[in-house]
């Protein structure tokens, strides 16, 4: 008799003939042996449903169950939420056929919970990694950017800080217990980005245990959600909408917060443009001085005090007419004065260093 905890794993795949087959090796590959996968086929225009079906076989022999759905499109969402309807596992994985989980992933998981009852969520650490068209398996990973290098993890109770970190969240290692969607709902099929939603909800009420462990590989790509500007700020400014007709968030700084992550997101996703910033009569200083900037100056049409950059070979010297200063120089202003411009491809960096100032985006920054 199977003593481990039966675990639903739930897939959904879109137009992924190129990563299906590496993503079901590594879940065929799992330690962990008691597992319920549940795939889907959303409607896939290219090869998808004809490389699942070569491994149907191996899939029902390796899986304690397993059931697979070829379907019309209509969303991860509306995918999931069938699948955890159908799920019996104890716990609940859900999981993108673009994506690798390690070896001994659900392993390290299911044993975080069942060693600590009092949390309902585990999530660990992995990494990124852009691979369009090679195998995550083959990529040198001590060269790629880990997840906890983006956003510092910690568990308990985390709402707060999910504010603070909500985009970067190692969303592709989370796993769940069942009682979390039965407690708290399912995912919200209006919208496309659906993990920040359903992350916000559940850690109002649960604990989320995170682990320290490497346990996926999250490739990036062109057609990566996140990388899309209206699905990722359509998500959001719902997610604002949504949270305030239902007094959902417990501060005006949640919702602050939140707001700072819809400029933040629009600031990275659509095409540079500064012309819509209410700057008034604050002086006006650009960071960066590489390419980036000399390549998009043109948008600025404000007078420039003088250009910042981290790099002291750089401080002090002349750029496009004006000096170069290091980014402390602005900390001798009043932040009601000032309005910085960022003209560099270090946009989270520069983004953290600004707050971390007591700077705020789009009123001092942008």
């Amino acid at each position: 008799m199977n003593e481990q905890p039966l675990v639903s794993l739930i897939i959904s795949a879109y137009n992924h003939e190129k990563y299906i087959e590496e993503c079901l090796e590594s879940i065929m590959n799992q330690t962990y042996k008691n597992i319920e996968l549940i795939l889907f086929n959303d409607g896939s225009k290219d090869s998808t449903h004809e490389k699942i079906l070569g491994f149907k076989s191996k899939l029902k022999e390796r899986f304690t169950a397993f059931e697979y759905i070829n379907k019309e499109n209509e969303g991860i969402s509306k995918n999931f939420n069938i699948g955890i309807k159908k799920a019996k596992g104890k716990y609940i994985k859900t999981f993108a056929s673009d994506d690798f989980l390690f070896e001994n992933a659900i392993e390290l998981l299911v044993n975080g919970l069942e060693n600590e009852p009092d949390f309902d969520i585990a999530y660990a650490d992995g990494y990124y990694v852009y691979a369009e068209n090679e195998r995550l398996i083959e990529k040198d990973l001590t060269k790629c950017v880990k997840f906890s290098g983006k956003a510092t993890y910690i568990s308990g109770n985390i709402h707060d800080h999910l504010y603070d970190i909500l985009p970067h969240m190692s969303s592709w290692t989370v796993l769940f217990k069942k009682e979390c969607f039965d407690k708290y709902g399912l995912y919200d099929e209006n919208l496309r980005c659906e993990d920040m939603d359903l992350y916000l909800r559940f850690s109002k009420e649960s604990k989320f245990l995170y682990l320290e462990n490497d346990v996926a590989i999250h490739r990036l790509h062109d057609n990566n959600a996140g990388f899309i500007p209206e699905i990722m700020i359509s998500s959001v400014e719902r997610m604002i909408e949504k949270y305030t007709q239902s007094n959902f968030f417990e501060s005006e700084l949640h919702k602050r917060k939140l707001e700072r992550w819809l400029i933040f997101t629009k600031r990275v996703l659509l095409p540079l443009n500064f012309s819509h910033l209410d700057i008034g009569n604050k002086k006006v200083f650009v960071w960066g001085t590489g390419e980036y900037c000399k390549n998009n100056i043109h948008l600025v049409n404000n007078e420039i005090e003088f250009f910042l950059d981290s790099n002291l070979q750089k401080v002090n010297t002349e750029f496009m007419g004006k000096l170069v200063k290091h980014p402390n120089e602005i900390l001798n202003y009043k932040s009601s004065e000032i309005f910085i411009l960022v003209l560099s491809t270090f946009v989270d960096e520069i983004f953290e260093w600004l707050e971390d100032n007591g700077l705020k985006l789009g009123e001092n920054y942008y």
